[in-house]
């Protein structure tokens, strides 16, 4: 149902639109056209050309977000998307990329655009910048100054006032950049019904069971989310009903019951969006995940599916054929996929890490053993000196590769990396130079460092383990090796990850087994004793080794990720050993208790040591550990990883606050002093759930990746629209965006004492408030106390509140996040003693029971206990026989309280009412209905059983009809049960059933009496009564006009009367025809006219002497008047012929002469 209404109303809905790729735009506009802005909405000023090169005026805003360019005219919105597509060069088969192994030249690219136009069904108006920004932009157009465009500015947001009659539209960019959020403001007065648009260019649009809006364009899928609607009513959240409804190709809103003088809020969802993402293989693993400059989404791992879901025109469609393939696949922030591609050959292919330039292009590194990986444009064998992976020459059938891809998903460079005896490729980062900086192991002496690296010989075990040593290299964005060395001793190492701060300075973490070249007066220089010790290093930029430092204790320690951030190294991983490190005020400074715990520590960068700033567990008491540390835009650190503990710190209010079985995933927020600020689970009761890969976008909103087993139905979260909605094997990949926008909170306290009989009195008071807090939100409280001191407080849990006088008091707490208010009050009463008040006496009728009610008492006992039914409580129901005096004392209360008594009286029963009336027949007086016992009662007649509706009063009562009466008596407030009479209509319907047509003298009329709840009937003719029986024969001998009438009566003597009129002719035949007529209009014999009887049809037709016919007629009322078509015929001799039916059915043809004479007397 859709209200019109007075008061203020805000539709929001987001627009999703980057499920789709980037673009630019192609809608007649000059291609060139620099419309690139970073800073909000840009006017447009004339420096907006089209392919023509007049100006675009219809333009009056454009921008772009994560290079979707936007325009604003009157009455639309237009969006230009582009996809990259690659075009092979004649003579080369799509197939032979599939695994590329000796291709030297690259596919060119194509770009396609499409327009989607968001079609306002209004007049259009002129949008509005508000909130402008600093700065404008100048365009210099050409040589000529006067074609110069400058001080175009920029807003953040735009109002298209009036859109509507009454409606407002305003249209700002989200604040994580990811798509466009637009309002519907709605006036007072205002209808929204009218809110109206369609969009043009789009392949379908349909509202999904979800209620989202599904807008399909041929590069992918545009969502709009079904509105959350609420209102803040009296400082509370109240959810309203709102919808899109769609009418053809026009979609509108549908709002329903809500407050008319209060405006509407949309209210973001937690989980934004995740997404199955697998094929039916056994097991699909996604190891890292990373955005780019655009805010896209990229992960890789591993697939052992050859159905894995991989683009058409991807760098590689099919599977190498191996145990498995690696595998890179690109989302766009919205979740919509905009490629993918296997990587690999026919062996075990492994991907494990990717990053990404500033220009989209995407680095990744794994280890394989394929002997036919797809390596492309590799830069000669400087990188593998082995000759094969044959057993003999590579013992451990491994190496790791390292390659390059494009940002619309086509391979630019790939490359085996390694020596001959094998390697583990396991992370890779880009520089601000956007330069490749590589880590993993290898255990090959003849691996391909460079001349005069930090370290040239291979210090790890001869053989048998792939760990051996650390290796640490620098590429350049085209693939050229700058720099490689080892970094490790004689026990087995592995480079987990590496980052780099602003002058390219490199961090290192990884793992070891002992015997690692840390450097003199590192933090650390002796190993810790356990099983494996972390290691933390620092490079700089050339290669050249500055610290290198052990962490570990007597357990186990993995450094599996390090990040750089405000000129700080933070190292993150798992321990179950007790670590070093300060610890005073951080989330959790002991273990949990469990198998093992993450950590994560905060480092000084020194280029010459290094010290630990502070350092935090994060687990329970089972299994817990990091795999991802990444930093967010609000400088918090967030990990990812997995947990086994039923306990681990989940805040309240997370996403997932409980262990949904086996092992899950966790994602952990901490501030830069170590505490933590959100942690969460995340899966579902499967086994195994686990967070690999995370990282964040511009809002705080946190994206994961891993693996599952867990479906849906096992507490799994798959969102509405998902790329893959179904689990396709035991284990899939997973891509999820998880929202931290807090819910509204939830107001409540409690007081103690909340009641008192003296002054002073000191109230304390506890807050049981929910705030719903979350990483990104804040609570302030706002405590209020009338009467009492202090009377205000801000504080979460406020001190002792004195109240000094007697009185009632009302307590108020104001809780407040970014999601709305809540309000909860309590009365604080003070008195001096109970007064207990019984109410005023009561009067029953004898057999009913009343509701008596004490107050001024905590607690009360009543007595006698006779016709009560309780003798505790404030209200108790009495039914006594006699009138009885009930006492009641309050009892129970911190104060001394009085008693008090009320009377209830009881009066004698009434008698039932005795009713007697008669039937009712239609049309005759109706006798008056009569209560035969109504003395000394107030009788009143009512039409329904509810006595609602009265219409009369007294002993007797007359109705208009039949019908159902019920009757009341009253007597001193008491009444007797209910009586009814029903009326009942006593019918009858009198009916004569005769054929009396084509009467003739003499004529015998026949009757049948068809007549129904009939007792008594009479024949009448002409109103007089004749002895007739019906199905007779009754002889009329006259001719005439009569009347047959039947008066019938039922048993009850209601009647009623049925006639039948019909006429009775004389059968005499006549029919006398003229043989002259003088048609001269003196009223005498001016027709050719003849004299009947008998006659039942009678046909005439006039010839001229040539036997031509000249006139005709019907009947005997129509004659000839003696013209022909109109004009007077000529005097003479005429022909007629006529045909004739009596009333007895008999044919009669006449013929002769008849003289026409005109001015004869």
């Amino acid at each position: 149902m859709i209200k019109r209404f007075s008061g203020k109303l805000l539709l929001n809905a987001l627009v999703l639109f980057l499920l789709l790729p980037p673009s630019v735009l192609n809608a007649g506009l000059l291609p060139g056209n620099n419309l690139k802005s970073n800073h909000g909405f840009v006017e447009n000023r004339g420096q907006l050309k089209k392919t023509d090169g007049s100006d675009a005026k219809e333009v009056l805003f454009y921008g772009e977000l994560q290079g979707v360019q936007v325009f604003f005219t009157k009455n639309s919105i237009i969006y230009d998307f582009s996809r990259i597509e690659p075009a092979y060069e004649a003579g080369v088969s799509k197939s032979s990329f599939d695994i590329p192994t000796n291709r030297t030249t690259l596919p060119v690219e194509t770009k396609k655009h499409y327009r989607l136009d968001m079609q306002f069904n209004a007049a259009g108006v002129i949008a509005e910048g508000m909130n402008a920004e600093s700065g404008v932009s100048n365009y210099y157009l050409g040589n000529v100054k006067k074609q110069w465009i400058s001080g175009a500015r920029h807003f953040k947001t735009l109002r298209y006032p009036n859109l509507y009659p009454g409606i407002d539209l305003l249209v700002s960019i989200k604040p994580d950049g990811s798509g466009l959020k637009y309002d519907l403001d709605v006036q007072p007065g205002a209808d929204p019904s009218q809110i109206s648009y369609q969009y043009l260019g789009a392949s379908s649009c349909r509202i999904n069971s979800s209620g989202q809006l599904l807008v399909q364009t041929p590069v992918g899928r545009l969502v709009e989310d079904a509105p959350f609607t609420y209102q803040m009513i009296n400082g509370k959240k109240k959810q309203v009903k709102s919808a899109f409804v769609q009418e053809g190709e026009y979609i509108h809103f549908q709002v329903a019951d809500f407050h008319p003088t209060e405006k509407l809020v949309i209210d973001p969802s937690v989980m934004v969006w995740s997404t199955y993402y697998g094929g039916s293989g056994a097991t699909d693993q996604s190891f890292h995940l990373i955005t780019d400059f655009n805010g896209d989404l990229i992960m890789t791992g591993n697939t052992n599916s050859a159905n894995f879901p991989v683009s058409t025109g991807a760098s590689q469609t099919n599977s190498g054929g191996g145990s498995t393939d690696g595998f890179i696949v690109k989302f766009s922030a919205a979740g919509n996929r905009l490629w993918a591609t296997y990587f690999g050959g026919s062996g075990q292919d492994n991907s494990r890490s990717c990053a990404a330039d500033a220009n989209g292009n995407i680095f990744f590194i794994g280890t394989t053993s394929s002997l036919n990986m797809p390596t492309l444009n590799p830069g000669g064998g400087a990188y593998f000196l082995g000759t094969n992976l044959a057993t003999t020459a590579n013992p451990l059938n491994v190496t790791a590769y390292v390659g390059k891809i494009s940002t619309a998903g086509m391979m630019v460079w790939s490359s085996y990396l390694g020596g001959s005896t094998g390697e583990n490729g396991i992370d890779v980062w880009v520089n601000a130079n956007d330069e490749l900086i590589v880590t993993g192991s290898t255990a090959s002496a003849d691996f391909p460092v460079t001349a005069g690296a930090s370290q040239t010989v291979y210090g790890g075990p001869a053989l048998g383990n792939v760990f051996g040593d650390m290796f640490l290299g620098k590429f350049s964005n085209a693939g050229a090796q700058q720099w490689m060395t080892y970094v490790g001793g004689d026990q087995d190492e592995l480079g987990y990850g590496v980052t780099t701060d602003a002058q390219g300075n490199i961090f290192l973490s990884g793992q070891t087994k002992g015997g690692f070249p840390v450097t003199p007066g590192a933090y650390q220089t002796t190993y810790g004793g356990g099983s494996i010790d972390a290691v933390i290093a620092r490079f700089a930029a050339d290669g050249t080794r500055n610290w290198v430092s052990y962490y570990g204790g007597s357990g186990a320690e993995q450094g599996a990720d390090i990040v750089y951030h405000n000129n700080f190294v933070y190292l993150a991983g798992y321990s179950s050993s007790n670590l070093s490190g300060p610890s005073t005020g951080v989330a959790q400074p002991t273990s949990g208790g469990g198998t093992g715990d993450g950590f994560l520590a905060k480092w000084s960068p020194d280029n010459s040591s290094s010290q630990v700033i502070w350092r935090t567990y994060t687990g329970g008491s089972g299994d817990d550990g990091i795999d991802e540390l990444t930093k967010n835009a609000s400088g918090h650190l967030v990990v990812g990883g997995w947990t086994s503990s039923a306990n681990y710190p989940a805040t309240p209010n997370a996403y997932q606050t409980t262990l949904g079985g086996g092992y899950d995933g966790h994602f952990t927020t901490f501030d830069e002093s170590g505490q933590r600020i959100c942690a969460s689970y995340f899966g579902g009761s499967f086994t195994t759930d686990n967070v690999y890969g995370i990282a964040t976008a511009p809002n705080g909103d946190v994206f994961l990746t891993g693996n599952t087993g867990s479906t849906p139905a096992q507490g799994f979260v798959i969102t509405s629209g998902a790329f893959q909605s179904t689990k396709s094997s035991g284990l899939d990949s997973y891509l999820a965006r998880v929202s931290e926008i807090p819910a509204a909170p939830n107001a409540n306290f409690t007081a103690n004492p909340n009641t008192g009989c003296s002054t002073p009195m000191v109230v304390n008071f506890t807050n049981t408030s929910i705030s719903n807090n979350t990483c990104y939100s804040n609570t302030t409280w706002k405590w209020s106390f009338p009467g009492g001191s202090p009377s205000e407080s801000t504080l979460e849990t406020p001190p002792a509140v004195t109240y000094s006088s007697n009185g009632t008091y009302t307590a108020k707490l104001v809780v407040t996040n970014e999601s709305g208010v809540d309000t909860a009050t309590q009365n604080i009463t003070i008195t001096p003693g109970a007064t207990v008040n019984a109410g005023p006496d009561r009067f029953i009728c004898l057999g009913d029971s009343i509701e008596i009610t004490a107050s001024g008492s905590g607690a009360y006992t009543w007595s006698p206990a006779t016709g009560l039914s309780s003798t505790s409580g404030a209200t108790v129901m009495a039914k006594p026989l006699v009138t009885t005096s009930y006492i009641v004392s309050g009892t129970g209360g911190a104060c001394p309280a009085s008693s008090d008594t009320v009377v209830v009286t009881v009066a004698d029963s009434l008698p039932d009412p005795k009713i007697a009336g008669s039937s009712y027949c239609p049309g005759q007086p109706i006798s008056p209905l009569q209560v035969s016992n109504a003395s000394n009662y107030d009788v009143t007649w009512y039409t329904d059983a509810a006595l609602s509706n009265q219409v009369g009063t007294g002993e007797f009562y007359t109705p208009s009809g039949p019908g159902t009466w019920f009757v009341i008596m009253r007597k001193s407030g008491c009444e007797s049960d209910v009586a009814s009479f029903t009326m009942l209509e006593q019918t009858i319907e009198t009916k004569i059933e005769a054929d009396l047509n084509n009467a003739v003298i003499p004529y015998n009329m026949v009757a049948q009496n068809k007549s129904t709840n009939a007792v008594n009937c009479q024949w009448f003719l002409n109103d007089s009564l004749i002895n007739y029986n019906a199905g007779d024969n009754y002889l009329i001998e006259k001719a005439g006009e009569y009347e047959l009438k039947l008066i019938c009566k039922n048993a009850s003597g209601c009647e009623d009367v049925d006639s039948l009129v019909f006429t009775v002719i004389d059968g005499k035949f006549i029919l006398t025809i003229p043989n002259v007529f003088t048609p001269d209009n003196d009223a005498k014999n001016d027709l050719f006219a003849f004299t009947t009887s008998g006659i039942k049809t009678l046909n005439g037709r006039i010839f001229n002497r040539w036997g031509k016919e000249v006139y005709a007629w019907e009947g005997t009322t129509n004659y000839w008047d003696g013209t022909i078509k109109g004009k007077d015929a000529p005097d003479g001799v005429y022909f007629y012929v006529v045909n004739v039916v009596d009333v007895l059915d008999k044919t009669i043809d006449e013929k002769g002469t008849v003289t026409l004479l005109r001015g004869a007397k």
